[in-house]
């Protein structure tokens, strides 16, 4: 765990230089971002990977900030909806778990991630049926593990 840890420490550290390459407008070339800062108008990109290394850190209230500002760059990544409803569900947030997955879903129809994280909320917010619905349809577009847990949630 604790390599992990560093490695994503390493990576978070890179992510706010890049950030800061945004904020005073340029980027090194060597920069794994550099195409993404120079010159871009939309830095969803640095900010939503940013959010999900916060996320995985456990940094969940400063993931979510991150996730609105990449929302804010663009409001059509539904990776990044996806990455804030795991964060905000962290937070015990479920009902703002539940509006992003479907936000994402509604972006991305195809996102097997997404239909199994609302069908963990709506089961969670006393929606069974819905829950077991989505967590179905997650098991069919391929997600891992999604069908197990239908089994277990839903039977048969």
């Amino acid at each position: 765990i604790e390599r992990e840890t560093g490695a994503l420490d390493a990576a978070l550290r890179d992510l706010d230089s890049s950030v800061s390459c945004i904020v005073h407008g340029s980027a090194y070339l060597d920069s794994p971002y550099y195409g993404v800062v120079n010159g871009a108008t939309d830095h969803s990109e640095v900010y939503g990977n940013r959010a999900e290394v916060l996320r995985l850190l456990g940094r969940f209230s400063e993931a979510i900030v991150e996730c609105n500002r990449a929302l804010a760059e663009n409001s059509k990544r539904a990776d990044v909806y996806l990455s804030r409803s795991l964060a905000r569900a962290s937070l015990h947030d479920v009902r703002g778990a539940l509006a992003d997955c479907s936000t994402a879903i509604s972006l991305d129809p195809g996102s097997g991630a997404a239909y199994y994280q609302r069908g963990v909320m709506r089961v969670q917010l006393n929606d069974p049926a819905g829950g077991c619905d989505d967590l179905r349809r997650s098991g069919r577009l391929g997600y891992p593990g999604a069908d197990s847990v239908a089994r277990h949630l839903c039977g048969g």
